[in-house]
């Protein structure tokens, strides 16, 4: 779900990462390793993983395109920032970021990742149960409203 966001929205725009087309050009990659968690660890994640994102930096490389240790040419440009909203459902009640005991209790989830243009750019729906056409439109509409609270705080960074 959370790579699936940031790929599906854009985030990268990997012909930047070029340094040589068809030969050289830098890889991203973000491990998450979760040491411990209360619920809700794919937005979480997600938000770390933007984190991370947002504060890398471009190594500084000489014409051999060796390393040059200590320096950079700046940070990672990021395209788009989308966000990730998951919500659980558990007796007929939809609950957005769930703690871990709703989590255990969780009927249906459905993770929703909005871009910049506040249009879905991920979906992924977990566990056994369903969710009506109302509650999928609620749901929608409540992930475009909480993007705009998250782009807030992700510029802060």
């Amino acid at each position: 779900v959370v790579d699936r966001g940031i790929r599906e929205a854009k985030t990268i725009d990997f012909k930047k990462l070029l340094l040589v087309p068809k030969e050289k050009a830098w890889f991203v990659y973000v491990d998450i390793y979760v040491m411990n968690h209360d619920g809700n660890l794919f937005d979480a994640c997600q938000m770390a993983a933007m984190a991370a994102l947002k504060t890398t930096k471009i190594p500084k490389i000489d014409k051999e395109f060796n390393q040059i240790k200590g320096e950079y040419s700046g940070n990672l440009k990021l395209e788009k920032l989308p966000v990730l909203n998951t919500y659980s459902k558990i007796s007929n009640k939809i609950i957005l970021d769930p703690d871990l005991n709703e989590d255990y209790a969780t009927e249906a989830r459905l993770s929703i990742a909005i871009d910049d243009n506040l249009n879905i750019c991920a979906l992924q729906k977990g566990e056994k149960g369903f969710f009506t056409q109302d509650e999928l439109k609620e749901m929608i509409k409540t992930s475009k409203k909480k993007y705009k609270e998250m782009r807030k705080i992700f510029e802060k960074l």
